[in-house]
């Protein structure tokens, strides 16, 4: 009788402790994309800002794209900076619609790799560690709009880059401060704001 109540007692303890296991959930691993836009203030290598005849600040304006695993943080983001120097050579034209006066500019296209880590009693907030590259493209003085207009080359290059930035999440709204570092290249570091959100 007592090895009767022994076995039917381990196999009432087997069963609960199945079910118990069967009832616990992981939380759900979310993946997706979010796009953002931002808005930085860029500084350059002052004597390569001086060679080229443009101020050491430059503006710049971006749109990136970035991919999210919430099981390990893990996030990468690939991108476009639109980079708008203050010129120190600027010059004027005439064209079919009148004098014109020249604009310099260029693109910088990125990549980045890093974790977005959160923190808060609800995760809402984060710290951004990533790196990063990226290459200039198209940078030049010239009259925009004008296929036999003067211009010239403005030769400033990307580099490598370390980002630390910092920043809050409103339901699928984030705004985030984030600084980068140059480590290589003809760029200092640059400061600005994001805005994402998820899609």
């Amino acid at each position: 009788m007592k090895l009767l109540t022994s076995v039917l007692m381990a196999g009432a303890l087997f069963s609960g402790s199945v079910s118990v296991l069967a009832n616990t959930r992981e939380a759900p691993v979310t993946t997706g994309w979010s796009w953002g836009v931002n808005v930085d203030k860029l500084s350059i290598d002052k004597d390569v800002a001086w060679y080229n005849w443009v101020d050491n600040k430059a503006w710049l304006i971006g749109l990136s794209a970035e991919h999210f695993n919430s099981a390990n943080d893990f996030t990468y983001t690939i991108g476009v900076d639109f980079v708008s120097y203050d010129d120190d050579a600027s010059f004027s034209q005439y064209t079919n619609h009148g004098y014109k006066s020249s604009d310099a500019d260029g693109m910088l296209l990125y990549i980045e790799a890093g974790n977005k880590l959160r923190f808060g009693a609800r995760g809402d907030s984060f710290v951004n560690v990533k790196v990063g590259a990226n290459t200039m493209i198209g940078s030049e003085r010239g009259i925009g709009n004008c296929s036999n207009c003067y211009s010239e080359d403005i030769n400033i290059d990307g580099g490598l880059y370390g980002v630390v930035g910092v920043g809050h999440s409103f339901n699928s709204f984030d705004v985030s401060l984030n600084f980068k570092q140059y480590f290589s290249g003809d760029l200092d570091n640059s400061i600005g704001l994001k805005f994402a959100t998820t899609f």
